[in-house]
C-alpha cells in the first residue's frame, strides 16, 4: 500500500508541473494550470468525502487497484492534444488520489 501511495503522490505532480509546457505546445493559455490544479483538488476532495464507504464496501486492496488504474488512465489523457484531455487527466488524478 505504501507503493501505491507513493505512485499516487508522484502522479499528482505529473499534471500541474508539465501543464505550462503542454499548454504552450497545444496553443492553450498558460493560466490553464490553475484550472487543472483546481479540478485536481476538487475531485480529490469529493472522492475523500465518500472514500470511507467505498473502502468498507470494496476493501482496501480493490480500492487501491482502482486508484492505480485511475492514475494510469489519467496519464494516458495527457497525450491527447487538447484542453479537455488535460482537464480529464486532472479529474482522474484527483479522483485516484482521493
Amino acid at each position: 500500500m505504501l507503493v501505491t501511495q507513493v505512485a499516487g503522490a508522484a502522479t499528482l505532480a505529473t499534471v500541474p508541473v508539465p501543464t505550462p509546457e503542454i499548454a504552450g505546445t497545444f496553443g492553450i493559455d498558460s493560466s490553464f494550470v490553475g484550472i487543472c490544479t483546481g479540478i485536481l483538488f476538487a475531485a480529490s476532495t469529493l472522492v475523500l468525502l465518500v472514500s470511507g464507504s467505498i473502502i468498507s464496501q470494496f476493501g482496501t486492496v480493490r480500492t487501491n487497484q482502482v486508484a492505480v488504474g485511475g492514475s494510469s488512465l489519467a496519464l494516458l489523457f495527457v497525450f491527447i492534444p487538447n484542453s479537455w484531455s488535460l482537464a480529464m487527466s486532472a479529474l482522474f488524478v484527483g479522483a485516484a488520489y482521493g
